[in-house]
């Protein structure tokens, strides 16, 4: 494979991990709001929270 296609591919699979991060950090964020009467939904938060930094850090 030449550099292009390295790249790409790369490319690709960062979009798609990033893509992963993206829903969990949706759906974490979403059973927070949901469950707001557990004992500790703000973990949730800190988890969709964290999630979005790292999806950040994969696609910046």
């Amino acid at each position: 494979m030449n550099n292009l296609e390295n790249s790409l591919s790369d490319r690709v699979f960062k979009l798609h991990r990033a893509n992963k991060f993206l829903h969990k950090a949706h759906l974490m964020k979403a059973d927070a709001w949901l469950n707001i009467n557990r004992p500790k939904p703000a973990i949730n938060f800190y988890k969709a929270k964290r999630s979005a930094t790292e999806l950040n850090r994969i696609c910046g």
